[in-house]
């Protein structure tokens, strides 16, 4: 089964960025910097970092793959309702899903530096539907610790599993289930880039996946399930294909259907051998 995913304007043109606030620039330590980056209909995002982080650097290419994510949402039979940006960074998917969904869009970002560039980001783009929020989403609550990297978009949790990282900065964690706890505000769709964090925040999820049975946008990166997590990448696979009835691999903007035995073989073996140990899934309800 597959399906085009195509792909689609990031954002509308948007304002001039104002400048970051005091407590923003208290939360950098040194100030921001701002790119304008065009989507290829010619529209603007502007989006602030810091000039020396490889992922700010490479933006462009940010941007490209957030429309991807537009596009493949606005495919999507469901868009009314919460949409979770787990590991918003610095704020891309959170636009691109806010011009996709109907509903709020909540912007979940645990490390503080980069939370108040997404502040930034969201604000110069007048992204009044986000909600940033500085937390981290584990299977518990309570505090946790954190390494921040130098590739913001690398920062992960540390916890006693965790290889060669020593803390640089606490945060407070909750779950999902916690999170979005009213009924009334059932969640439509979920993206979870969480350095190797995936398996406990969906733990923190079952909840919120039996009551709304929301769409599940994933990175599966199987060097951080390991070295971050301690987990067994095969096991993550084999439970999201227990979680999901439909669960989706990406190739050349198309989307083909993983089904336990020879297509989960299929895919441990091109993301070990052809996409750098790292690639992305949809887990569903319904198939596409």
């Amino acid at each position: 089964m597959e399906r085009a995913t195509g792909t689609a304007p990031l954002l509308s043109d948007v304002k001039e960025p104002p400048e970051a606030s005091a407590d923003e620039s208290d939360a950098l330590h040194e100030p921001s910097q701002r790119r304008v980056v065009r989507s290829f209909r010619g529209r603007r995002v502007v989006v602030h970092g810091d000039r020396d982080d490889p992922y700010f650097q490479r933006i462009t290419h940010a941007v490209r793959r957030a429309q991807a994510l537009e596009n493949l949402l606005r495919q999507l039979p469901r868009k009314e309702g919460v949409a979770l940006d787990v590991g918003a960074n610095l704020g891309i998917t959170s636009l691109a899903m806010a011009r996709a969904c109907e509903g709020p869009v909540y912007a979940v970002e645990p490390h503080r530096r980069t939370f108040a560039y997404l502040r930034q980001t969201l604000k110069a783009n007048s992204a009044d539907r986000v909600t940033a929020m500085n937390l981290a989403l584990s299977d518990r609550t309570g505090p946790v610790q954190l390494f921040a990297d130098n590739n913001l978009s690398a920062s992960h949790l540390v916890h006693e599993k965790t290889l060669a990282r020593t803390p640089t900065e606490s945060a407070w964690a909750t779950t999902i289930d916690a999170l979005v706890a009213d009924p009334q505000c059932p969640v439509a769709f979920i993206k979870i880039d969480a350095e190797g964090a995936e398996p406990a925040i969906l733990s923190g999820a079952e909840h919120t996946l039996h009551r709304d049975r929301p769409s599940v946008f994933v990175e599966y990166n199987a060097f951080t399930l390991m070295a971050v997590m301690n987990v067994n990448p095969r096991d993550f696979l084999e439970r999201l294909l227990a979680t999901f009835p439909y669960v989706y691999r990406f190739q050349k903007r198309r989307a083909f259907i993983v089904r336990p035995g020879v297509e989960a073989l299929s895919f441990l073996h091109d993301v070990l051998t052809q996409k750098r140990a790292c690639d992305d899934l949809l887990g569903t309800f319904d198939p596409l």
